[in-house]
């Protein structure tokens, strides 16, 4: 072989590491980049997670005060308590701090959350509006019976949509 042959072939181990250790730093680089893909995918999903639980605790939470509201607002009105102008005070507050909630859940939420809080939310203000028309302070003239019906008909589904919110929530948030 001769000095040649020995050179070209240190030529050729020399070109064949340089090769290696170029695939190596690609495949590193090309790892280390969908690892932190990866990453930064998990840490989105983390964070959209959070922000979804922290919409849904508020509306939960707005919700039954809202719905508390009505009760007491409810009961005055239908037994003519002195109060009862008060308690419709306190429930038209307390829809409307559901309300923010409500538009919260609208934006984060997925289509089944955004539907469920929809319900929920309709059936309170159903109540305050029948509560409103037993007291005469809100939309049409309507006949005390009339009112009376509403008003436990929108209780009795205030009540049934938020526990079924509170469970679209939670399938929610178990799926994610």
């Amino acid at each position: 072989m001769g000095f040649n042959g020995a050179m070209d072939q240190g030529i050729a181990g020399l070109a064949g590491a340089i090769a290696g250790g170029l695939i190596g730093i690609t495949g590193t680089l090309g790892a280390a980049r969908l690892t932190g893909r990866s990453q930064e995918r998990a840490q989105r999903d983390q964070w959209r997670r959070q922000i979804r639980r922290d919409a849904y605790g508020q509306f939960i939470s707005k919700a039954s005060q809202a719905i508390a509201a009505a009760e007491v607002a409810h009961d005055a009105a239908r037994d003519n308590q002195s109060h009862a102008a008060d308690a419709y005070r306190a429930l038209v507050a307390a829809e409307a701090a559901l309300e923010e909630a409500y538009v919260l859940v609208m934006l984060e939420g997925p289509d089944e959350a955004a539907e469920s809080a929809d319900e929920a939310h309709s059936r309170v203000r159903a109540w305050k509006i029948a509560v409103g028309w037993l007291l005469e302070v809100s939309g049409p003239r309507v006949s005390r019976d009339r009112a009376l019906r509403a008003a436990a008909e929108a209780s009795m589904l205030s009540t049934d949509r938020l526990h079924d919110f509170t469970e679209v929530c939670r399938k929610s948030l178990d799926d994610q």
